[in-house]
């Protein structure tokens, strides 16, 4: 019993250090050492991790308390999903300030088709995209240790055109007219969560550092 609480804290803190906020079975087999029996009992009792899919988990970290509620960012995990990936549609409308509607659901554009997934309250979709159409992303930061891609504010308006479905009508003419404000789709600087009211609209849309570096893919 001695033992694997030994290796339980061990796991915690070698996750902590390497600021893996979502980790795989295959991550702790590698910390720890050991075998897949051995791993799958350690986990299986591990009270500072949440489920997100089959063998992936998100690290609680010891901050959040004896009894956390306790939820990332949702597309802080995306990097840990799929690749390549990035944050797009109605959801970087969002992080770019194009829009004053905060979105239950987290779109990800990706090359490799993959099954929805249900995240504390809210759901990660992933929308296929050719290979000659993946670029155009620039990378954010939530935090030490916590990059994620999303498409450029230009990507998105281009993306919104040719797939309205992921972000609608009246949205995209919103975002259009937005993107022409350099006060609302600034985008840099700070980093929190939006404030959100019982009817579902943002008070203030996420701000994120920015890399200058653009991605680029196929």
């Amino acid at each position: 019993m001695t033992q694997s609480i030994n290796l339980e804290t061990r796991l915690l803190l070698s996750l902590e250090a390497k600021r893996l906020p979502v980790f795989t079975t295959e991550d702790a087999k590698k910390i720890l050492g050991t075998g897949d029996s051995s791993v799958w009992h350690i986990l299986h009792g591990l009270a500072s991790k949440k489920r997100i899919e089959r063998g992936k988990y998100l690290l609680v970290p010891a901050a959040a308390g004896p009894e956390p509620l306790w939820s990332e960012y949702p597309w802080v995990i995306v990097p840990r999903l799929t690749e390549p990936y990035y944050v797009g549609f109605r959801t970087a409308m969002n992080l770019w300030c194009m829009t004053g509607q905060t979105p239950y659901t987290v779109l990800v554009a990706a090359t490799k088709r993959k099954r929805r997934i249900e995240y504390v309250g809210q759901r990660l979709e992933f929308v296929t995209l050719a290979e000659k159409k993946f670029f155009g992303f620039a990378q954010k930061s939530a935090g030490p240790g916590k990059q994620f891609n999303v498409s450029s504010r230009e990507k998105t308006i281009a993306d919104g055109l040719t797939h309205p479905q992921y972000c609608g009508i009246v949205e995209m003419a919103k975002a259009m007219w937005n993107a022409r404000r350099p006060q609302l789709a600034g985008g840099a600087g700070g980093r929190g969560r939006a404030r959100t009211s019982s009817r579902g609209s943002s008070a203030a849309c996420p701000r994120f550092r920015t890399s200058k570096r653009r991605s680029r893919a196929g």
